[in-house]
């Protein structure tokens, strides 16, 4: 019997020792996974970074491409209308007759054109107009629908 629980303790103490090193190794598996986990998501983070850095990047290029392209249309329109100026004489805006072209160099197309325009007596007409449209379109509209805002020493 001696022999017996000798071999029984022994066996239980064996189990318990299995028990411990199976805990064991299942929290060592834990930690290695969970650093795994951790890793990738570092990872997923640090790419999202550099996706959103790189699109930050892109466009404030894109703004800066556009905004050089807006700064030469500006002054090529602003030597068309110097040039305007000095044929016209007197400085009065004749109506024209020919359509306002759009610029091959427009970054963006559009089906309409909004004006807006202030009277003296800060009153507004605003009007949606088509890219074709003439500016004696837009003389004859202001004058049927603002006649009584304009002054009478008024003229284009």
């Amino acid at each position: 019997r001696r022999v017996h629980g000798e071999k029984l303790a022994r066996k239980k103490i064996e189990k318990e020792e299995t028990n411990r090193q199976d805990e064991l190794d299942k929290e060592k598996k834990r930690r290695r996974d969970g650093q795994g986990m951790r890793e990738i998501k570092e990872k997923f983070y640090e790419q999202e970074l550099r996706q959103q850095s790189e699109q930050i990047r892109q466009d404030k290029q894109d703004d800066k491409v556009l905004r050089q392209q807006l700064r030469e249309r500006i002054a090529s329109n602003r030597a068309a209308s110097k040039g305007e100026e000095t044929t016209s004489g007197a400085g009065n805006i004749a109506a024209s007759t020919t359509p306002i072209s759009t610029s091959p160099q427009n970054a963006f197309s559009t089906d309409h054109c909004r004006v807006q325009i202030r009277f003296p007596d800060s009153s507004v007409l605003n009007s949606t107009f088509k890219p074709n449209d003439c500016l004696s379109d837009v003389k004859s509209y202001v004058l049927s629908n603002a006649s009584a805002k304009l002054p009478t020493d008024f003229t284009f």
